[in-house]
């Protein structure tokens, strides 16, 4: 009997299914154990960040694990004044407890279009026009906005009189796009030149002047462009002059202020003079006659 219950305790398939279990308990337990140990090591991560967003300061965003007690130093090139990136590019930061550091890495990246608004221009029949002169403004962090066609047939549009659709892409430097419809006119009796030079409604100034009222030293007779030669020469002639002798206080300091219409084209040149006595004043075009 003895001998019976024996090999009857002993059956393989009751072995075989007990061991089974152990096994995975075993693994299950280990699997646990392993679990429990991951949490424990700290891991830092990769990180990126948009350009001109706020880098988060909490921990977790750059590190795993049992980061209780680690301090989170971040690069102080990170970010501007405003405490937002500025700078695409790969930087270094640190997580610290103790005499324990680990570093990891921060990648900002622009992946923002630009937003853009434009206008509509009007050339003469034949009149070369740009892709650029539709825009009225691009605002972007990674400046500057190239402008290209949709389509390359568009710079034909100009052999006929008519009113056309197109459109534009507007990229930053990094090819980030953003597609936007333009109006063309194309007239038989005006031109975008023509209307560059005449248009005299000041949009900006460099430097900006808030005090500026509206005196001109010299305003050209129509419109210039700001990087043309009859510009820079009228503006190394004022700038070279010395306007001393007209006043009987002390020039303690003066610059030029240019002004520009919506094309971008340079108005005017209005100089501005500083004085000991903490009073400016804004040189007409009698004193610059004078000068002369």
């Amino acid at each position: 009997m003895d001998q019976d219950f024996y090999f009857e305790e002993s059956n393989p398939k009751w072995v075989t299914i007990i061991i089974v279990i152990l096994v995975i308990a075993g693994l299950g337990a280990g699997y646990y154990f392993y679990k429990e140990y991951k949490k424990q090591v700290v891991k830092v991560k990769d990180v990126t960040i948009e350009l001109g967003s706020k880098p988060s300061e909490d921990i977790s965003s750059y590190a795993s694990g049992a980061t209780d007690g680690y301090t989170l130093s971040l690069p102080d090139n990170l970010v501007n004044e405003e405490g937002n990136t500025y700078m695409v590019g790969e930087y270094s930061y640190k997580i610290k407890k103790g005499d324990s550091t680990k570093r990891g890495k921060i990648f900002v990246k622009d992946t923002t279009a630009p937003t853009v608004t434009v206008k509509e221009i009007t050339v003469g029949v034949n009149e070369e026009f740009e892709p650029y002169e539709f825009l009225d403004s691009c605002d972007d962090l990674s400046l500057p906005c190239k402008t290209s066609y949709k389509k390359d047939s568009y710079a034909k549009l100009n052999e006929k009189a008519g009113k056309y659709d197109l459109e534009i892409v507007v990229e930053d430097k990094y090819g980030n796009k953003v597609s936007k419809d333009v109006v063309l006119n194309v007239s038989e009796t005006e031109s975008l030149l023509s209307l560059k030079q005449n248009d005299d409604v000041v949009v900006s100034m460099t430097p900006e002047d808030k005090d500026w009222n509206k005196t001109y030293t010299y305003k050209f007779p129509k419109a210039v462009p700001s990087d043309g030669d009859e510009y820079e020469a009228k503006f190394l002639e004022i700038n070279s002059m010395d306007f001393s002798s007209k006043f009987d206080k002390k020039i303690t300091n003066q610059y030029s202020i240019t002004t520009y219409n919506k094309y971008g084209y340079a108005i005017g040149i209005s100089v501005k003079l500083f004085f000991e006595d903490n009073t400016t004043q804004y040189l007409t075009e009698s004193d610059l006659k004078e000068e002369n």
